[in-house]
């Protein structure tokens, strides 16, 4: 038989009260600990979950680094597009560089103020440096170079290839769409030609006379370098291409209409439209 002394000494089951006393404590932190873990634990899962506005933001935000292409304060021109179609001076031109690579990125602008306005055309001209290469789809190109004009592309056809003094250059019969206006128009992109130049963009007629191959063609052709620096590969390769140029457009010429006009100018001809595009025009019908 156990016996519960009043030293706290006693035999078998029964503590005294001292040691009851200090048990029931230490149970009772461990409780409290359990609870402030289990309420820490909770507290980092809702903030994973449900974010901050300050964090949203923070993390939406890019971080700035060098290797980012740079937009250029008040850049020299290097090229020159003069056209009987879209004018001898571009409407709109900037240019960009990048922090590592050290390639640049020229875009002009000629024509109208826009597509669906007049005769307008848009053409980005990149020189690549050291930068990595990212290889992107002909139509996302030209999607790209319609939405930094703040149009989009609400049909195509597929892309086919044109000759020019600089090679074989990608083009598509393109519908471009600025807010209710809708153009017939060719997108275009050279891909990459030693020393490292290519170029993409749109180009975009009127109603009484869209654009053709044969004016995309020669107005390509009479791209032209204005200075190189020092960057003599450059030079080099706008100095053969010149040996290049063609006989069928001359400068006081406006291009005649192509024998092999796209879907775009025989409206019983069109391809289909691509994903909700179709959902789009077909409720215009």
């Amino acid at each position: 038989m156990s016996v519960w002394s009043a030293t706290g000494r006693g035999s078998g089951a029964f503590f005294g009260p001292r040691q009851y006393i200090g048990r029931k404590r230490g149970l009772l932190r461990s409780g409290i600990g359990a609870v402030a873990t289990l309420g820490a634990m909770w507290a980092i899962a809702t903030t994973l979950l449900d974010p901050p506005e300050f964090l949203v933001q923070s993390a939406a935000r890019p971080a700035a680094t060098h290797q980012d292409w740079v937009d250029i304060v008040k850049p020299f021109p290097l090229y020159a597009l003069p056209s009987a179609t879209f004018g001898a001076e571009p409407r709109q031109f900037s240019a960009r560089r990048h922090g590592v690579g050290g390639g640049r990125a020229d875009a002009l602008v000629f024509g109208a103020e826009g597509p669906g306005k007049g005769n307008w055309l848009r053409v980005e001209i990149l020189r690549s440096g050291r930068e990595p290469s990212i290889e992107v789809p002909f139509y996302a190109d030209i999607a790209r170079q319609a939405a930094r004009s703040g149009a989009s592309i609400s049909r195509s056809a597929l892309p086919n290839l044109l000759q020019t003094r600089f090679g074989g250059v990608e083009f598509a019969d393109v519908q471009v769409s600025a807010g209710d206006r809708y153009s017939a128009c060719i997108g275009f992109r050279l891909g990459r030609q030693e020393p490292g130049i290519s170029l993409s963009g749109i180009a975009c007629g009127t109603a009484a006379k869209p654009m053709d191959r044969q004016t995309l063609a020669c107005t390509l052709d009479r791209l032209d370098l204005i200075a190189s620096g020092e960057d003599r590969e450059l030079g080099n390769f706008f100095a053969e291409q010149e040996l290049r140029r063609g006989q069928d457009c001359p400068a006081n010429k406006i291009a005649q209409q192509s024998d092999q006009p796209g879907w775009l100018q025989h409206k019983g001809n069109a391809l289909p439209l691509k994903g909700s595009i179709a959902v789009a025009d077909a409720g215009r019908r």
